[in-house]
């Protein structure tokens, strides 16, 4: 009864690749699309870039701590099972994890910095809108 509800790590594994395989698809569909469109570059595509990389490394910190994040389900909650072995695991984890999670956040803004400034050549042409830039 303790294993419902729970993902494996090789499910958690797969469900992270695809999700990043269809993200590294999508980016690539639209800067082809942007380079056949405007054969050019401007900043909402640096912004995008760099949400890009970003979301490649935040993912690879996010696989190499998966192990890590499955340790503390084996351990029964009582005191008897925690090592100092564990405790280095744990902090070890959350390293990686505090590390995930920037990389994460500033892709996030990244591809906020990019739709605003993406929209913004639709802005600058209707004043009443521009009080919200």
């Amino acid at each position: 009864m303790p294993e419902q509800g729970r993902i494996t790590e090789l499910g958690f594994k797969a469900t992270i690749g695809a999700f990043l395989g269809v993200a590294i698809t999508l980016a690539v569909g639209r800067t082809y699309i942007r380079i056949v469109q405007t054969r050019k570059f401007s900043i909402d595509d640096g912004f995008f870039f760099l949400a890009v990389a970003t979301l490649i490394a935040g993912t690879t910190t996010l696989y190499i701590d998966i192990p890590y994040l499955f340790v503390d389900q084996v351990v029964e909650p009582s005191a008897n099972g925690i090592t100092q072995e564990f405790i280095d695991l744990v902090i070890r984890s959350l390293k990686i994890q505090a590390t995930t999670d920037v990389l994460l956040s500033v892709t996030l803004f990244s591809v906020k910095f990019s739709f605003l400034f993406f929209f913004w050549g639709m802005l600058r042409r209707v004043r009443k809108l521009k009080i919200w830039w």
